[in-house]
């Protein structure tokens, strides 16, 4: 609890950094409304879903390896979508055996966040550090993995940010 209580008074200081002019809200609430109903979820959806995650929507010149996913999620997501299962982790668990590996954790886990926005967080190499070196402060015995891979890596973030949160 020493942890929450030093690192709450700067929580808010650190919300009011978001940048909107990278990270459009407007963008972001068409997404989560759109992915409400997965399967017409259009490809121009998530093209701005991926251009949204990575800070793109300004660029015009988009890596080669994010439009490669672009296309894979576009050709792909018709068929996906209509299975997706009814949770969170078994929703991550198929779209990381579809999309997934070592590079694209970070995708599937917000794809995973704009299916169950309210339950699922946006989870980043940032967040996801900075949570488990703050959680270490506290447990020294707690072990600092220094990328997510897992869907329990969501879960400690969002664990962790819901006591910060707090009011």
């Amino acid at each position: 609890m020493h942890l929450v209580e030093g690192v709450r008074p700067l929580f808010r200081a650190y919300c009011d950094q978001y940048d909107a002019g990278k990270y459009w809200p407007q963008t972001y609430a068409t997404m989560l409304e759109a992915f409400q109903q997965p399967r017409t979820v259009s490809a121009g959806t998530l093209r701005q879903a991926i251009l949204w995650k990575y800070g793109h929507l300004r660029k015009r010149r988009i890596p080669t390896a994010h439009e490669a996913l672009i296309a894979d999620l576009q050709a792909r997501w018709p068929v996906l979508s209509r299975d997706l299962p009814a949770t969170p982790d078994a929703a991550f668990a198929m779209l990381h055996e579809a999309f997934g590996g070592a590079t694209r954790y970070i995708t599937v886990a917000f794809l995973t966040h704009l299916l169950y926005p309210t339950t699922v967080p946006i989870i980043d190499q940032h967040n996801f550090r900075s949570t488990n070196a703050l959680v270490q402060a506290v447990r020294p015995n707690w072990r600092i993995k220094r990328w997510p891979s897992r869907y329990e890596d969501i879960e400690v973030v969002d664990q962790f940010m819901r006591v910060v949160a707090e009011v």
